[in-house]
C-alpha cells in the first residue's frame, strides 16, 4: 500500500496537525488507527473528520456500511462491492462528514435515498473506527475511546500557561469607549515556547458592572462570543448615553393591557424580553461577536439621524401586535365555543385550536423570534381565527382538511435528533415555516402564501431533514 493511504499524521488546517499511530492486533485494545488528540485542542477538532480514517481504510468501510444497509435499500446498489469501489472513487476525503457525503453521493449517482439511521454505525467493527487518545500537555495519556464524546476531562483549576499570560500582556485593553481595535483578530494561536500549537485564544468584549468595556482572552470560542454579546451592547450604550437610559421604559408593557400577556408569563418578565428583543434587533448583537468597524460607525451614525428610542418605539409595537392578535384569537375562541353550546351541533373543540396558538405564539416567542417571525406569527393568528370561523360552521369539513395535513405535522412531532448540527436545525425551521404556510394555503386560502408550497415541497423538504438529522 501507498504511504499516503496511511499517513503519519492528519494535518487539520489552522497550522496544526494529530500524529497518527497503526496496530494490526485483531481483538485488541488498540487494533487499527489511533489519532493523537492534545487536551488543549479537543475543543478545536470536528468528529466529523474521523469519520474518513485514513485513505487506506476508507473503500474497506464504505464497502462494510453498504452491506450493513436494509435489504430494501441494499438491493438496489447490487453488485456491492463494484457500488462501494465506484462510489469510494467519487467521494472528496475530510470533506464534511463522511455519511453526508455517502448519501449525496449515493442519491446522485443510483437515484437511492438513505437517512442517518440507516447506516449501521453501531455494528462496525473496532478497525473501522478511529481510536482517540486524549493526551495532556506533557504527553501523558489521559483517556482512550472509539466515541469522541467520552473523550471529557475534569481540568480542574488550571494555572493559566505562560504564553496565555503573554498574550493577555499584549492584547488585552481597558477603557474602550469607541471602536479602536482594528488590528485584533478572532483568534490568536497559542503556541509553546518550541512553536507547538497548543490551541487558541479568543478576544472578547467584556462589560463589567460599571459598564466599563474591555478587551479579554478566552480559550472557550463559545465563552468569548457569549461575554462579547453583551460587551457589544455596552459599547453601543456609550456612543448613546441619553438615549440608552431611556430605552427600558420605552420598552416597559402597560400594566393596563394585562390581558394580552394572559399565560406567557410576568409583565415585569415580558418587558425584560422586549428590551433584550429590541437591543439584539437594532445592534444584532445575536448574530455576531462584533460588526466591521465601517458598519459600526454606519448604524452609530444612522440611529443617531433617525432616532435610537423612535427604533425602539417600533419595535416595541411589533411585538405588541403580535400580543393583540394573539389576544383577539383566544377571544375568538372562547366565543365560539359558548356559541356552540347553545345550538344543536357538534361541540366546538377548543384545545385544538389552543394547541395551534400556542404553537404560533409560544412562551419564549420573545426570545426565539426575530423581526420577520414576529410579522409572520401575527399573520398566522389572523389564519388561524379564519379557520376557527369556518370550523365552527363546518366542523366535518375542517376535519377533513386537517387529515390532509395531519402526516406532516405527525412526524415533526415524532422526529427527535440527538444533537442536532447546525444544518438540521436550520432545515427544521425551514421546514415549520412551509408548514405554517402550507396550512394557510389550506384553511385561508384568500391570505396567500409568501412563497409557493405544496405537498409535494414539504416531502422535498422532509427528505432533507432525514438525510441530515
Amino acid at each position: 500500500d501507498k504511504l499516503s493511504d496511511f499517513p503519519k499524521q492528519l494535518t487539520l488546517g489552522e497550522g496544526f496537525s494529530l500524529k497518527l499511530f497503526y496496530s494490526f492486533d485483531p481483538g485488541g485494545d488498540d487494533d487499527g488507527v489511533s489519532v493523537m488528540v492534545p487536551v488543549e485542542l479537543l475543543d478545536h477538532v470536528s468528529p466529523d473528520l474521523f469519520e474518513w480514517l485514513v485513505p487506506g481504510l476508507l473503500s474497506e468501510k464504505v464497502l462494510f456500511l453498504l452491506k450493513g444497509l436494509p435489504k430494501n435499500i441494499r438491493k438496489q446498489l447490487i453488485p456491492i462491492q463494484q457500488t462501494a469501489e465506484d462510489v469510494s472513487k467519487n467521494l472528496t476525503i475530510y470533506k464534511g462528514s463522511l455519511y453526508k457525503e455517502l448519501e449525496d453521493q449515493i442519491r446522485k449517482d443510483y437515484g437511492v435515498k438513505i437517512s442517518r439511521s440507516q447506516w449501521p454505525r453501531e455494528q462496525l467493527p473496532p478497525h473501522l473506527k478511529i481510536r482517540y487518545i486524549l493526551q495532556d500537555s506533557s504527553g501523558k495519556n489521559l483517556v482512550s475511546s472509539r466515541n469522541f464524546s467520552e473523550l471529557i476531562v475534569d481540568k480542574g483549576v488550571e494555572q493559566e500557561s505562560s504564553t496565555l499570560n503573554q498574550l493577555r500582556e499584549k492584547w488585552e485593553r481597558t477603557n474602550i469607549i469607541t471602536w479602536d481595535f482594528e488590528d485584533l483578530p478572532e483568534k490568536i494561536p497559542l503556541q509553546s515556547k518550541k512553536n507547538k500549537l497548543l490551541g487558541f485564544a479568543y478576544p472578547g468584549l467584556h462589560k463589567d458592572e460599571q459598564g466599563h468595556i474591555s478587551i479579554k482572552l478566552s480559550t472557550d470560542p463559545d465563552e468569548s462570543r457569549q461575554i462579547s454579546r453583551e460587551g457589544l451592547l455596552g459599547l453601543y450604550s456609550l456612543q448613546f448615553p441619553k438615549q440608552f437610559k431611556l430605552l427600558k421604559k420605552e420598552c416597559a408593557l402597560p400594566s393596563s393591557l394585562w390581558a394580552l400577556y394572559e399565560g406567557l408569563g410576568s409583565r415585569q418578565q415580558l418587558s425584560e424580553d422586549v428590551y433584550h428583543f429590541v437591543l439584539d434587533e437594532i445592534f444584532g448583537s445575536k448574530n455576531s461577536v462584533w460588526p466591521e468597524k465601517d458598519d459600526f460607525l454606519k448604524l452609530v451614525d444612522t440611529l443617531k439621524k433617525k432616532g435610537l428610542v423612535s427604533r425602539t418605539r417600533q419595535l416595541t409595537e411589533l411585538v405588541l401586535a403580535l400580543l393583540k392578535e394573539r389576544r383577539e384569537t383566544m377571544d375568538q375562541m372562547n366565543r365560539l365555543k359558548g356559541m356552540s353550546r347553545t345550538k344543536a351541533r357538534t361541540a366546538f373543540e377548543i384545545d385544538i385550536f389552543r394547541e395551534e396558538l400556542t404553537e404560533i405564539v409560544p412562551a419564549g416567542f420573545i426570545h426565539q423570534f426575530d423581526t420577520e417571525q414576529m410579522t409572520s406569527a401575527k399573520r398566522y393568528c389572523i389564519a388561524l381565527q379564519k379557520r376557527m370561523e369556518r370550523a365552527y360552521a363546518s366542523p366535518e369539513k375542517d376535519k377533513v382538511k386537517a387529515e390532509q395535513l395531519r402526516p406532516f405535522i405527525s412526524r415533526l412531532k415524532e422526529l427527535q435528533p440527538g444533537e442536532p448540527s447546525p444544518e438540521c436545525l436550520k432545515l427544521l425551521q425551514e421546514y415549520r415555516t412551509m408548514l405554517a404556510e402550507y396550512k394557510i394555503s389550506v384553511f385561508a386560502q384568500e391570505m396567500k402564501t409568501r412563497f409557493p408550497v405544496s405537498s409535494k415541497r414539504l416531502e422535498k423538504k422532509w427528505q432533507e431533514i432525514i438525510n441530515s438529522c
